[in-house]
């Protein structure tokens, strides 16, 4: 099969997402399947680009979107700069704010009017577009209605679920959600979700989209192979983190203290370092 690969992260940066995403396009590859692949380029220079995704994304042709982003270019410099500031706290604050009145997440007007105009695509049999963020599934819908006008196969592809996500659930209304969510997912011909204990939530939640519902496991791209160690237990984090968002503290004290290896992987407005049993 030709896929469209649809995401609204930087294909190259490194972020738990994107080893997803990377993950999938290598086994779709691997299987015969040719991907091309739609990416947003980031502004923000605190992102960290990972090389080893030019591995495979490589062997796929990049369309990038470009785009500015007021947010990027303000936590980009609070991340980069590793502040604790006033500037800091006021943008988390506003931040907080921005998020109870959004329905879908920062990028949903960008997603609206980002110009897609001039993309070379060629002729698919399947577009996948892979969240979060969720606008993702908002651009790959313009981009089908613009460039697919008899139509296409589309599946999505989600890390984590829109209503259930507690990072940015409104505790006064909470059905501005599940609306938003419904208009992002109706017009899909699949969904997918990486957790199956949250297949079964958005089942109960959308029955009349249960059908096209299912799970997968998350896939894995770069993996070694080694002797027995003489630990039996390891946890791995992969990604980026922020004390705002996804505070690594607390995961870092308990890996820290405890006799099993462990190792942290992604960047973030925190300094960690390495110990004894954590890398």
């Amino acid at each position: 099969m030709r896929i469209l690969f649809v995401t609204f992260s930087d294909i190259g940066v490194c972020s738990s997402s994107n080893i997803r995403n990377v993950s999938l396009i290598k086994g779709l590859l691997e299987l015969g399947h040719s991907v091309d692949i739609v990416s947003y380029k980031t502004n923000n220079k605190a992102q960290i680009q990972d090389e080893t995704f030019s591995t495979i994304t490589d062997r796929c042709k990049v369309f990038e979107l470009y785009g500015s982003l007021v947010s990027d270019k303000v936590s980009g410099g609070l991340l980069a700069k590793n502040t604790k500031s006033i500037k800091a706290k006021l943008y988390n604050f506003l931040r907080k704010i921005y998020y109870a009145l959004e329905p879908v997440d920062s990028l949903r007007r960008t997603a609206l009017s980002l110009n897609i105009e001039g993309l070379r695509l060629g002729e698919y049999d399947l577009m996948i577009s892979s969240s979060n963020p969720y606008s993702v599934h908002i651009l790959a819908e313009r981009i089908k209605k613009r460039y697919f006008p008899n139509g296409i196969k589309w599946a999505q592809y989600w890390g984590d679920a829109l209503y259930f996500d507690t990072l940015i659930r409104h505790p006064i209304f909470p059905s501005r959600l599940k609306k938003a969510e419904y208009k992002l997912i109706c017009n899909s011909d699949a969904i997918f979700y990486t957790n199956a204990v949250v297949l079964e939530k958005q089942k109960k939640l959308f029955k009349d989209m249960a059908d096209k519902m299912a799970f997968i496991e998350t896939p894995y791209a770069f993996a070694k192979m080694s002797e027995k160690r003489e630990f039996s237990y390891q946890v791995g984090y992969f990604g980026s983190f922020s004390t705002v968002v996804r505070d690594i503290i607390p995961l870092y004290t308990v890996l820290s203290a405890e006799d099993y290896r462990s190792v942290i992987i992604g960047n973030g407005d925190v300094e960690i370092k390495s110990t004894n049993n954590l890398t």
